[in-house]
């Protein structure tokens, strides 16, 4: 495939994409990233915008995250919040995976909540199936859909005695 070239490729799969887990707090609305480039303090956060940005940006559409290289002697991350005041996490030499465990604590969802969203998901996945324990008995039941035949007589040209009809006319 075209668009798995290039550099560290996996970043652009769907499930890769798929499989972060930071889902961001409803009143964070913009995360601003500070780091340089060439400092060792940097490291971390380095390694945080190149393999976790691209999930922290999938899972979380409605957030908007910046990226500021070589503008601050510290890294840090400055998340702007909905009421209007700032919270600015700290990242000065630490690793990526401390980075991201502080991150999901502070402005992460509880797992508790998580557990109940993906339930909620799970549960309105449901919508399109059809049968017993389902929310819909029948297709037929959908706006715009073909009207159960009990109900209703099917278009001729819907039913099965009419094409073999006309398959046996088409020989003749």
């Amino acid at each position: 495939m075209p668009f798995l070239k290039g550099r560290a490729a996996i970043r652009r799969s769907l499930n890769y994409l798929k499989s972060g887990n930071l889902r961001i707090r409803k009143g964070v609305r913009t995360m601003i990233i500070h780091y340089n480039v060439d400092e060792k303090n940097s490291t971390g956060l380095k390694q945080i915008v190149f393999w976790h940005i691209p999930q922290i940006r999938y899972q979380n559409p409605q957030v908007q995250i910046a990226i500021f290289k070589n503008m601050t002697p510290i890294p840090c991350i400055r998340c702007l919040i909905d009421d209007g005041s700032e919270m600015v996490i700290d990242t000065d030499s630490k690793t990526k995976d401390e980075i991201m465990a502080h991150m999901d604590l502070v402005i992460g969802i509880p797992q508790r909540e998580r557990r109940e969203f993906e339930e909620r998901a799970l549960r309105s996945n449901i919508s399109p199936k059809f049968g017993f324990d389902c929310p819909r008995w029948c297709i037929c039941e959908v706006p715009g859909q073909v009207p159960c035949p009990g109900y209703e007589p099917l278009p001729e040209h819907l039913t099965g005695k009419w094409r073999i009809k006309q398959a046996e006319n088409d020989l003749d």
